[in-house]
């Protein structure tokens, strides 16, 4: 049986530069938890935005962003959310060649790269 844990995440701009368009996603037991900012200036963080996890299920997260160059950037890794987590606020930290999830009491998700970064579609 699997029970509920709930708790918040925010993005933090790790990055020397403003960042846009920011969407983050936690996505477990076919639910899905999303974190959308305009803008972060370099050391800044986004609001707090609720997540919805299960024990004994994955717990996948996604970041996508415009960095300065306004090129998009994305990523997304598999780090699990423990019952330990629970009430707790889950960073993750984007900087330009990677990105963290840093949770409160588990095992940190630390340096996953990017899968891409694309110039943005014009328009």
């Amino acid at each position: 049986m699997s029970d509920p844990i709930t708790g918040t995440f925010v993005v933090l701009n790790g990055t020397p530069n403003p960042i846009t368009k920011i969407v983050a996603t936690h996505l477990c037991a076919g639910h899905t938890d999303s974190l959308e900012a305009d803008s972060l200036a370099s050391g800044e963080s986004s609001a707090a935005f609720d997540l919805n996890a299960k024990t004994s299920h994955d717990d996948r997260w996604s970041v996508t962003y415009l960095n300065n160059n306004n090129n998009t950037v994305t990523g997304n890794v598999k780090c699990d959310y423990k019952q330990k987590d629970g009430g707790q606020v889950t960073v993750i930290a984007v900087f330009d060649d990677s990105f963290s999830i840093l949770k409160p009491q588990s095992h940190p998700c630390l340096n996953v790269a990017y899968n891409s970064t694309s110039a943005a579609a014009g328009g």
